[in-house]
């Protein structure tokens, strides 16, 4: 059986340096290993899902006005491909990796097919322990029509700040 990935980030202190102290930080992860579920119906695959509540809706629109938020997998995984790349750059320039934390969050809706969660499980994998990765249990279109309106689609969102990453966990726990 395959090692649960979020599972690993969710037991280590990997949060954001703002929220790993202090009883936000233990909130976070509480209510992040409380929601594990799987992607689909028996799936091994499990990421902490919820419902898209107004604070939740808020760090989004919040992300979006910022200019911290990716729509889709595939241009996530050309950034952070890039970001990662330029990581390693910086490490062996320093002559020491660096610790890393949480400092991106990708942002999934529930009707993806099969081969889009396989994407999504490969591309958290990839990129441990920077990305985090949580459903929100709703459709692509009822997530890009309250994000962007009507008639849009959103079934994959990458907040691309730490800032933005610390909003919407946040709001996890109002």
């Amino acid at each position: 059986m395959e090692m649960n990935i979020n599972r690993q980030i969710l037991s280590a202190p990997l949060l954001p340096k703002a929220l790993e102290t202090g009883d936000e930080g233990s909130a976070v992860l509480m209510i992040l290993n409380n929601h594990l579920n799987p992607v689909k119906p028996g799936s091994d695959f499990k990421l902490p899902t919820f419902n898209l509540s107004q604070a939740i809706l808020n760090a989004l629109h919040s992300a979006r006005r910022t200019n911290r938020l990716i729509q889709g997998l595939e241009e996530t995984e050309k950034k952070l491909d890039a970001e990662r790349a330029g990581i390693v750059q910086a490490d062996n320039k320093a002559g020491a990796a660096r610790n890393e934390r949480i400092s991106r969050l990708a942002v999934i809706a529930n009707d993806g097919s099969d081969r889009f969660y396989r994407q999504v499980k490969k591309m958290v994998k990839n990129n441990y322990p920077r990305v985090l990765a949580l459903c929100i249990d709703v459709s692509s279109y009822e997530l890009g029509e309250r994000l962007y309106g009507p008639e849009k689609r959103a079934l994959f969102l990458l907040l691309n700040h730490k800032d933005a990453v610390i909003n919407l966990l946040k709001s996890l726990i109002i």
